[in-house]
């Protein structure tokens, strides 16, 4: 049995609590200052299945929380990172595995920097796809991916850690070379950021999609000529790294498409990604896209960047970046106060390439 704290209040942090319980494991969620998380979940399974995963008391402070835990899911969005981090850095049992849940987004590089002793690694994809969940602890996963990538710190840690998510969340899981395939993963800072720009940039507000309009369900050409081109900047920027970058999958192969047409119906055809509507800012047809959704503050603000940053570090241009970059700020709301991070990110504080390879190695 292994014994999991689970940092983080989201429908993903959820699903993991709920899925190492189903594989009989010990389970705490920590719950954030003031505020009292469901101890027990009922979840759904893709298949129907029903079950009630109970879940460990956790004590009100974080040492005692974090007193024998084996495993610590780091689950938060990208601008939560440094706060959870720095957060329980003082607390950690030094025979703890800390894991990300994604492992891009920055994490790596700040975990790295605020737990330098400890073993660190990241999941590229989130594992499980989540239809709803409600604060009551009402959770229904429409999806399971078929298997999940593997990315640690140090990279020979990989093949048991990858075992260990396996014994920990019942899906299959594979060691990757280096951690740097898992922090360029292209699957919400390329996926999220070309689907908004696609539908808004350049348009006037008479010819925006209508409000319903689905983030995958209504995928279009467009979107996926443009996933297409961001996929041939990471190409351009793997090639200039000086680690081992075949673990970051083009997008044709990821999803078994052969064309941009293909792409589009193969994303179309995602029906656990089904119900998810273009994040906006109003509910008329007129309304801009919301500043405030992690599309923006996330995907964008930090995903984004971070791509934008490697890219430079590695001598390398990022044209198309650089647009959804500047549209994004040129957002009604975006000013001073602006859920853009204005200063600058983790890649910025290392002066090549090797040097941040070396960080991530």
């Amino acid at each position: 049995m292994i014994k999991l704290a689970v940092l983080g209040t989201s429908a993903i942090a959820a699903s993991l609590c709920a899925m190492a319980c189903l594989q009989g494991h010990y389970v705490r969620q920590i719950n954030p200052p003031g505020r009292q998380l469901p101890q027990t979940l009922s979840c759904t399974l893709p298949d129907g299945t029903v079950f009630q995963a109970v879940l460990h008391d956790t004590p009100a402070d974080i040492q005692t929380a974090l007193e024998g835990i084996d495993l610590v899911f780091i689950c938060v969005p990208h601008h939560g990172i440094e706060a959870a981090l720095s957060g329980i850095a003082k607390h950690l049992p030094s025979s703890a595995l800390i894991c990300g849940v994604p492992g891009f987004g920055g994490f790596g590089i700040q975990a790295r920097t605020y737990l330098p002793g400890q073993v660190i690694f990241g999941l590229q994809r989130i594992p499980f796809v989540i239809r709803s969940f409600t604060p009551n602890g009402t959770l229904h996963i429409g999806g399971i991916r078929r298997q999940t990538f593997v990315g640690a710190m140090p990279a020979a840690n990989a093949r048991r850690l990858a075992q260990l998510i396996t014994a920990a969340l019942g899906i299959p899981a594979v060691p990757v070379s280096h951690y740097v395939n898992i922090e360029l993963s292209q699957s919400n800072t390329f996926m999220n950021s070309v689907r908004l720009y696609a539908l808004f940039c350049g348009l006037a507000a008479k010819d925006y999609p209508p409000a319903e309009t689905e983030v995958f369900a209504d995928w279009d050409s467009r979107s996926s000529d443009l996933f297409l081109d961001m996929d041939k900047e990471l190409r351009s920027v793997c090639a200039k790294i000086p680690r081992d970058t075949s673990f970051v999958a083009p997008v044709l192969f990821q999803y078994e498409a052969c064309d941009s047409a293909m792409l589009t119906d193969q994303i179309r055809s995602l029906t656990a990604l089904h119900g998810r509507r273009i994040p906006r800012s109003g509910k008329g047809p007129l309304a801009e896209p919301d500043t405030g959704s992690t599309y923006v503050t996330d995907d964008i603000g930090i995903g984004l960047r971070n791509f934008r940053d490697i890219a430079r570090l590695a001598g390398c241009g990022s044209p198309l970046a650089d647009r959804i970059w500047d549209w994004a700020h040129s957002l009604k709301g975006s000013g001073s106060g602006a859920p853009f991070h204005a200063h600058a990110g983790p890649v910025a504080d290392f002066q090549d390439i090797e040097a941040l390879m070396r960080h991530l190695d």
